[in-house]
């Protein structure tokens, strides 16, 4: 499974060409876990949920980062 999201950088909301599709993990009421290639250097981003007109665009905050071998 996938999702989309971006970094918010200055506190405004990203357009949609800022997207990226990263693999997802986990999704909860708790938060969602995905993937990067790299360590986030940001605090905040929106993550994007759904398909066409059923699309929920959610703030979200990095609370934790674990590192996984290639």
């Amino acid at each position: 499974m996938s999702c989309i999201c971006t970094p918010v950088t200055d506190g405004r909301l990203p357009s949609r060409e800022q997207f990226r599709e990263v693999p997802f993990r986990d999704i909860s009421s708790g938060g969602v876990s995905f993937l990067l290639w790299y360590e986030p250097d940001f605090q905040q981003l929106v993550v994007e949920l759904g398909r066409g007109r059923r699309v929920s665009r959610l703030s979200a905050e990095v609370a934790w980062i674990r590192r996984v071998r290639d």
